[in-house]
């Protein structure tokens, strides 16, 4: 008879018993299978929790939270973080937070007895269930064949067991805010330390980031935030030896705008890269969760428990803006501007209105000449961000105060 389990957290419904923060759900239970013709007569009586003291495991999780960044259009007050009305939004910032849930890990058994047994053989089979310990016979099953004081064969009961998860403590301890203190020094007043440096480049000069989200009349608001237990990967940043090296990142933007750019542009007139650094962010807090497996006994069940390991590190994000234009851009322009006002002129009826009503041939005019200019402009210029990170080792793994065998 097997009593081993498994128990798998990326699993959903673990997850989410394992985020739910309602007081009415403080324990989880696996669900299990009966076999065609056996019975769970009576819960009560058919089932016990295992006597030995329970495995306690602390599992990580991450919390997405979701920041509004906000202009201020009139006077700008700086109230902490947030600024004041009238105001305008101008994009949203998500950050993770790390968490852990304390967990006690425990085996229930239950036993299962054939549809037809007589009440003497049922409550035989009873009785020795709950006298069975398992540290001294590591075999249910053989102990109660060999203890029974009537006949009783192997095929009239089944011992199964399932895993019990319950948790410890109100709610889920905060282990690791760095990315929310990191963002709060950027954005609120009174909370500038040197943990995090961001400076914007404009025009070779450095100029510190909280002055310019102070020129610029910004702040901060959190709106929302959603639980999970493995974060998402953001592909669009990558990962290079020194993420300041201006010909890595000229290199990665012209790999990217090769993929994309029309052929006719690369031919005639041909193109022309250009990569200039943005802004510079220095040690930013990052996240990774890595699933581990590792076996535990408890009881007479041994259990396989597929859990998240978070790790942590430190990054320096650089921005760039990456473009390609025409190579002769200045005959494009003037070439554009002069089949655009030819175009203009002639599409939908212009130069027959000129004669009737000129303000309105004039604003028709400006209209189509614009969008004109954009599209032939446009046709050949590709603009992109890009975001260089560098390459660090994942470390720092979270300590938790009941590791009970992590590795």
């Amino acid at each position: 008879m097997n009593l081993d389990i498994s128990i798998d957290f990326r699993k959903k419904e673990i997850q989410k018993f394992l985020i739910d923060e309602k007081d009415s759900n403080r324990n989880y239970q696996q669900n299990f299978d009966i076999p065609s013709g056996f019975e769970l007569k009576d819960e009560e009586l058919d089932s016990r929790i295992n006597p030995n003291p329970s495995q306690t495991e602390e599992i990580p999780f991450l919390v997405t939270k979701r920041f509004a960044v906000e202009q201020a259009l009139g006077d700008y007050d700086h109230h902490d973080c947030e600024v004041n009305s009238p105001k305008t939004r101008k994009g949203i910032i998500k950050i993770q937070e790390a968490r852990t849930q304390i967990l006690n890990l425990n085996c229930s058994y239950y036993l299962l007895l054939k549809s037809d047994l007589n009440q003497s053989v049922i409550d035989e089979c009873r009785r020795l269930f709950n006298l069975y310990n398992a540290t001294d016979n590591p075999n249910i099953e053989d102990w109660i064949l060999n203890n029974a004081n009537q006949e009783i064969n192997s095929s009239m009961f089944k011992v199964i067991s399932t895993m019990t998860l319950e948790k410890v403590g109100d709610i889920p301890t905060s282990r690791n805010k760095a990315q929310e203190e990191a963002l709060y020094e950027k954005y609120c007043r009174d909370r500038e330390t040197r943990s995090v440096e961001v400076d914007i480049n404009n025009d070779n000069t450095r100029i510190p980031y909280s002055d310019w989200v102070k020129d610029s009349r910004l702040g901060l608001i959190e709106l929302d935030s959603k639980i999970y237990i493995e974060p998402e990967e953001n592909s669009n940043v990558q990962d290079v030896d020194d993420p300041e090296d201006i010909n890595v990142a000229r290199q990665i933007g012209q790999e990217i705008t090769d993929v994309i750019i029309d052929l006719d542009c690369k031919k005639d007139p041909g193109v022309k890269p250009y990569t200039k650094k943005i802004l510079t962010l220095l040690r930013w807090p990052e996240f990774k969760i890595e699933w581990k497996r590792k076996t535990i006994k408890i009881g007479c069940s041994k259990i396989t428990i597929v859990y998240p390991k978070l790790y942590t590190r430190t990054v320096s994000l650089v921005l760039y803006a990456h473009y390609v234009v025409p190579t002769n851009l200045g005959l494009i322009i003037r070439s554009a501007l002069e089949k655009c006002a030819i175009v203009s002129a002639l599409q939908g009826g212009v130069a027959g209105v000129v004669m009737g009503n000129l303000p309105v041939a004039i604003a028709v005019f400006q209209t189509s000449f614009k969008i004109c200019m954009e599209e032939y402009l446009l046709s050949c210029i590709y603009p992109s961000l890009l975001l260089l990170k560098n390459k660090s080792e994942w470390g720092g793994v979270l300590k938790t105060h009941h590791n009970n065998g992590y590795k």
